[in-house]
């Protein structure tokens, strides 16, 4: 290439040139123009920066950027820790100050009427790592009285979560903390539920019950139970004629109150489907008449599904009807079978008439009882698709406890009705 470039080519390649980016050719042809081109050179000195040779002007330049450039640097690191401070500054106000709403599981009450007209309400928190700040106690409309906290971290800024509040009865129909109900026309509603069956929060509305068996396995569902607790929840501050209960495994339960302790529950469908047990070895069902050979005998079984499984044998004589040590003997054989892989209830059942049956039931996890609901519905259940009880009728069944009337609709729903009293009233320790 000649030594032809003008300035003009020169600097339009200095860049490239500085950078390694132009051909072996080209930097032969700039480096003979720049021995020759002192303005030139002084120009590629300074893009290659080297301020030392560089004019006064570059030099200023350069150093200009830097310093900007270590400005900006340290405007970021300013930023970067403002922010931080600013968020350590907001958790601890959420953690001290502001704090959330208050949580009854981690609180204790007791409320005294000693003095006629007054509620005398203590509150104590039962958790060591939370305190309690801004204590108000406001009247809503409809005679409620609600009483709210904020809970947070111990410090100096709040007390230990303890509260004492006395009011005036008058007007007044229920007392919440929070939003849990803890007093209701002359009833204080206990922070725990010390039964074995237990009625969760919410009290008002919706309750949920969890029922455990003799040998401490826990129970799908319990239609006895379920009525027993619709009646403590009518009894302690709940006094509705409809009351809704969630079960662990059986879905939600609505119940009726027909009169004093008379409680009728809908119980749902039922399905004599073997998966719905479950069963295995005996067919896909319908289970209506299914062979099953156990405790030495084959015997028609009908095995049903009323959210717990139930196997039904139908008995020739009321007066033999196994129970005590003959119950004993059999029960267990059924209640282990292999058929039946989580185990199984098993109804021995006397057809008196197509509206009256006799039940002595053995319970997988507790033995004989008194009284099954959800195996009386499943007998009625049975016999309904066996053709000997009819739909729509209720149909008596008499039990060691007393008698359920039961009632198959045309849709495969069950209703149950039967009386909750009260046997015994004591507090267990948990």
């Amino acid at each position: 290439m000649k030594n032809d470039l003008t300035c003009g080519v020169v600097r339009d390649l200095l860049p490239s040139y500085v950078e390694g980016l132009t051909s072996p050719e080209s930097n032969a042809a700039v480096e003979r123009h720049l021995s020759g081109c002192p303005e030139c050179a002084q120009l590629r000195t300074a893009l290659a920066g080297a301020p030392e040779q560089a004019a006064p002007e570059d030099a200023k330049e350069v150093d200009y950027l830097k310093k900007v450039k270590r400005r900006g640097w340290r405007r970021v690191a300013a930023a970067v820790a403002v922010t931080v401070l600013v968020f350590a500054v907001g958790v601890a106000a959420k953690l001290f100050l502001i704090g959330t709403p208050i949580q009854t599981q981690g609180m204790s009450w007791v409320i005294s009427t000693d003095v006629p007209g007054q509620l005398d309400i203590r509150v104590y928190s039962i958790w060591s790592g939370t305190a309690c700040r801004q204590w108000e106690t406001e009247q809503e409309p409809e005679g409620i009285v609600r009483v709210t906290c904020r809970q947070v971290l111990p410090s100096p800024l709040s007390n230990s979560g303890d509260y004492r509040a006395v009011l005036n009865t008058e007007g007044v129909n229920a007392v919440y903390l929070g939003d849990q109900l803890i007093w209701q026309g002359g009833v204080e509603i206990s922070p725990q539920i010390d039964r074995i069956y237990q009625a969760q929060t919410p009290y008002v509305g919706d309750a949920t019950m969890r029922m455990f068996n003799a040998d401490g396995s826990e129970g799908k569902m319990c239609g006895n139970g379920v009525r027993c607790v619709a009646q403590f929840l009518y009894t302690h501050g709940v006094p509705k004629d409809v009351i809704e209960i969630d079960t662990l495994m059986a879905g939600r339960k609505t119940l009726h109150r027909k009169g004093e302790g008379l409680w009728q529950a809908e119980m749902g469908h039922f399905s004599a489907m073997a998966d719905t047990l479950p069963a295995v070895g005996l067919g896909a069902g319908p289970l209506v008449h299914a062979p099953l050979t156990a405790a030495g005998k084959t015997w028609d079984a009908a095995c049903i599904s009323t959210g717990n499984p139930h196997c039904i044998i139908e008995w020739p004589d009321c007066d033999t009807l196994p129970t005590g040590h003959a119950l004993a003997a059999i029960g267990p054989e059924f209640e282990h079978h292999p058929a039946f892989p989580e185990g199984v209830n098993t109804e021995f059942v006397y057809i008196e008439s197509p509206t009256s049956v006799v039940m002595r039931v053995w319970e997988r996890g507790s033995g004989e009882t008194f009284a099954c609901g959800t195996g009386s519905c499943a007998t009625v259940a049975a016999l309904v698709l066996r053709g000997v009880c009819p739909r729509n009728l209720p149909v008596d069944v008499h039990l060691l406890g007393g008698t359920l009337s039961i009632t198959i609709t045309a849709d495969d729903d069950i209703l149950m009705t039967g009386p909750a009293e009260t046997a015994f009233v004591g507090c267990v320790e948990v």
